[in-house]
């Protein structure tokens, strides 16, 4: 298979500085924001029924398309803001990979919060040092195994006012 001038022009442009190259891809493909949260909810806006995530559930693939992914993360962040997260707050999260885990970073920067993760097997005295480093206001957990280690050390971390369960299952 043959490219012609302008395909090679593009192969050498491309390999010679990534990052133009994107950036005039995005901008081809009419994506204008300058922010992650932006560039996802134009994502979600030009190809809503196209599937943005796959994942296994019960030993059954299961498909999430780019507008369910938009409405768990407006209800997401929306919640985050009823709760008092405000532009500007940490927000830490505690969970193996999944979904939801998605959405609760899309949720927590779309309101302007920097989010971060902790190691899911991480222990409680593990948990309260990356707390106190990173000074999260929110902390989102998995599951009542994660609950039970920020409630062990919640006591020495003053900065921390909410704890979200994803999983309530078995408290």
């Amino acid at each position: 298979m043959s490219m012609d001038i302008a395909q090679q022009q593009a192969l050498i442009q491309m390999s010679s500085d990534p990052y133009k190259y994107r950036c005039r891809y995005r901008q081809r493909e009419g994506f204008t924001a300058s922010t992650v949260p932006g560039l996802f909810v134009q994502r979600c806006q030009k190809t809503p029924y196209w599937v943005a995530i796959k994942f296994k559930d019960r030993g059954k693939w299961r498909s999430v398309t780019w507008q369910e992914y938009y409405q768990h993360v407006e209800a997401f962040g929306l919640g985050l803001v009823e709760l008092g997260l405000e532009p500007s707050d940490r927000l830490a999260a505690m969970s193996p990979p999944r979904p939801e885990w998605f959405y609760l970073d899309m949720a927590g920067q779309g309101v302007g919060a920097t989010v971060y993760g902790i190691y899911f097997t991480n222990s409680p005295a593990q948990v309260q040092y990356v707390m106190e480093k990173g000074g999260a206001r929110f902390f989102v957990a998995a599951d009542k195994g994660v609950t039970d280690k920020i409630l062990a050390v919640a006591d020495q971390l003053p900065d921390l006012k909410k704890i979200i369960v994803m999983d309530a299952q078995g408290m």
